[in-house]
Formats: structure tokens, C-alpha cells, sequence
């Protein structure tokens, strides 16, 4: 069997309705649009393993990586939240990845799933976190569907899944966390031999 070829794209200037995106941050946040392309085409959509790869290495190297998962996740969550979905509660299980790898669970979920826009990996400073702002953070996420208002002083990176998890929203705290995750992810894509292109650099 052929290993497909996979691109990276990262694009500043995109559609929000279209990629069904929470509305975008004001300044000084920024947001950008992390898409891909494989060649030959997937059946499936979502973020295919050699994009995940590259992703997880460049939001790891970030900071502190959290997100919702399934109850068999290799991994121990630090907290269960109940948050409401609709007319239900549920009890939402978040975790820490403590490695790059801990990440990958994050595109695969079953409950929060990729490719339904139904997840969310959030990113923080590792020196300034507080469990009862992760909790918040959590609950105006994945409940709620929109981004902090205002935005928390530990929080780097929020990335939103895209419309049938095709994309990766990436919402920055400010541009200089915009600018370290797309060069920390053009490092990663490289290592992983993954074509990259920022048309960001150029604008």
C-alpha cells in the first residue's frame, strides 16, 4: 500500500460561517486556519495520522495541552465536569496530555468527535494553571460553543475543530503566540517530512 502525501496549509484569511467556527477573538487575539491535503483523497474525513502527528508535536511544545475524551482514553483525566449538551447533562472527562502522543486521543474521540465539531484542545501557560479556570474554560467550550470572554490570562491557544473535521480554527491569545505555534509547526511538519505552507508569512 502507497503512504498517501500529505500537505499542511495554514491560512489566515478564511470564512468562519463556513468552517462553522465560534465567532473570532478580538484583538489582540488572532485566528488562522490550519487545513491539509492529502494525495491520493481519504474515504474518511478528520485529521489524518500524519497530520496529527506534526499537530500534537507543535501544541505540546506550546504549553500545557487539555482536552474532552472517551472513558477508555489511555490516559487518567485530571477532572469530570458535567456540562450540558442540549436538554442533557453529561459528565464530561478532561484530560492532560503529558507526552505528544497523550494529544492524539483528541482526534479520534467517539463522544467529541473530530469530525462532527464536536471538539476542542485547549493550551495554557504550564506554570499558572488553575483547575477551578480550567473548569470555567471547559464548560464555555464544550457547552456553551464559544470562546472566553475575557480571555484568561494563562490561556495561549484555543483549536476548534472545522466544518466535518476537515480544519483545524486555531484562536491565539495574542501574535506572538500566532506567530511561536506556526513556526513551532512548521518545525514539526518538517521533521515529520509533511509539506508545509504558511500564506500568512506572506501578507
Amino acid at each position: 500500500m502507497v503512504s498517501p502525501s500529505v500537505w499542511i496549509e495554514v491560512v489566515r484569511h478564511f470564512d468562519p460561517t463556513l468552517w462553522k467556527s465560534a465567532p473570532l477573538p478580538a484583538a489582540p487575539a488572532s485566528s488562522f486556519l490550519v487545513t491539509w491535503t492529502l494525495d491520493p483523497e481519504p474515504a474518511d474525513a478528520g485529521m489524518p495520522l500524519g497530520v496529527q502527528l506534526p499537530f500534537a508535536h507543535a501544541l505540546y511544545g506550546l504549553g500545557s495541552v487539555f482536552y474532552a475524551a472517551d472513558e477508555d482514553t489511555p490516559a487518567t483525566p485530571i477532572t469530570k465536569i458535567s456540562v450540558r449538551r442540549h436538554l442533557r447533562r453529561h459528565l464530561l472527562k478532561l484530560f492532560r496530555a503529558s507526552s505528544p502522543h497523550e494529544v492524539l486521543p483528541a482526534f479520534e474521540s467517539a463522544f467529541h468527535n473530530w469530525s462532527l465539531n464536536a471538539q476542542w484542545l485547549f493550551i495554557t501557560n504550564p506554570s499558572s494553571v488553575d483547575l477551578a479556570d480550567l473548569e470555567a474554560l471547559t464548560r464555555t467550550l464544550y457547552q456553551d460553543w464559544l470562546l472566553p470572554s475575557p480571555w484568561p490570562v494563562s490561556l495561549l491557544l484555543v483549536v476548534q475543530s472545522g466544518v466535518d473535521g476537515d480544519a483545524a480554527i486555531c484562536h491565539c491569545k495574542d501574535t506572538q503566540i500566532d506567530a511561536q505555534f506556526r513556526a513551532t509547526l512548521r518545525v514539526a511538519a518538517s521533521e515529520s517530512g509533511t509539506r508545509f505552507t504558511d500564506d500568512t508569512t506572506s501578507k
